[in-house]
């Protein structure tokens, strides 16, 4: 993701145009940040809008509260990551399975080199908020079944895919590496994503591996 802005100076809210929409990015960004070092609940409306550098005023201009800054979070970080998702998967056209391991890597390796609580938000939130409000889990759920859906369509298109439903399968994988990324931040350790990566993918992706 791209820079935090330079803060500007306190005033004025923030309105509607390129400045409004720029005022509303920095606050996605600043609550990514937040939302990674603390839990949801513990995150302030005011140290979001001091850590994006804007007034009180611009964050409830953006964003009518709290509950509304973390859907639009959601849906703003599945919006990025499936553009990545899709660039993976068309890199890998030619072997649709390398490009679901390259999925699972890829995020590996961005937990690697960030930190497990901001490469891996998304778990962290829905362990935090799933049950918070109905736009909450409806965001969440949004965000695995377009997650799944783009696994679903690689394994689906492989010659050598297990025989099964592709989209049932995706999701295993993702319902998988929740725990993995759960263990993983349990334990402060990236090595439940390295023994996912090395071993479930694998057998879940063989050939024959039909769940009964």
């Amino acid at each position: 993701m791209t820079a935090v802005p330079e803060r500007r100076p306190r005033g004025r809210p923030a309105g509607p145009g390129p400045a409004g929409e720029r005022t509303r990015e920095a606050i996605l960004r600043a609550a990514h940040d937040v939302f990674a070092a603390q839990s949801y609940h513990a995150a302030g409306i005011a140290a979001i809008a001091d850590r994006a550098g804007v007034p009180k005023g611009s964050f409830y201009y953006a964003f009518p509260s709290k509950d509304a800054l973390v859907v639009a979070l959601i849906d703003h970080i599945v919006a990025h990551d499936g553009k990545l998702i899709d660039a993976l998967l068309e890199a890998h056209a030619e072997n649709p399975l390398d490009g679901v391991r390259a999925i699972f890597e890829g995020v590996r390796h961005r937990a690697a080199r960030d930190g497990l609580s901001k490469a891996c938000l998304i778990a962290k939130l829905t362990l935090e908020i799933g049950h918070v409000s109905d736009e909450a889990r409806a965001a969440l759920k949004r965000a695995y079944a377009t997650w799944g859906g783009q696994i679903a369509a690689a394994i689906g298109a492989a010659d050598n895919a297990a025989p099964c439903d592709a989209l049932r399968l995706a999701m295993v994988l993702l319902n998988s590496w929740q725990g993995a990324l759960a263990r993983a931040a349990l334990e402060d350790s990236i090595e439940p994503l390295d023994d996912f990566i090395a071993c479930a993918l694998d057998t879940l992706l063989t050939k024959g591996a039909a769940p009964r």
